[in-house]
């Protein structure tokens, strides 16, 4: 399982090397749900989301950033696949 963001409006993905990619391949992974949270309230945008992708089977899980954090200090829990 991967934990990724993207814009839900563009499809696109918060990438690792450029700012944003248009595939899952190039885009960042976060280590927490927490952390992906933290990252996506720095855009101060309601279209950017926490997406939780599974390639077995293929599936995707998009996610309020809201819901993703739980303290303010970026913690968080790892998550269990």
């Amino acid at each position: 399982m991967k934990v990724l963001l993207r814009d839900a409006g563009t499809g696109s993905y918060v990438g690792r090397d450029v700012a944003w990619v248009g595939n899952p391949e190039g885009a960042a992974e976060f280590a927490t749900l927490e952390a992906a949270g933290h990252r996506a309230r720095e855009f101060a945008r309601e279209d950017v989301v926490v997406v939780l992708k599974y390639d077995s089977p293929e599936c995707e899980l998009a996610l309020n950033p809201a819901f993703c954090v739980t303290n303010t200090r970026g913690g968080g829990q790892r998550l269990r696949a």
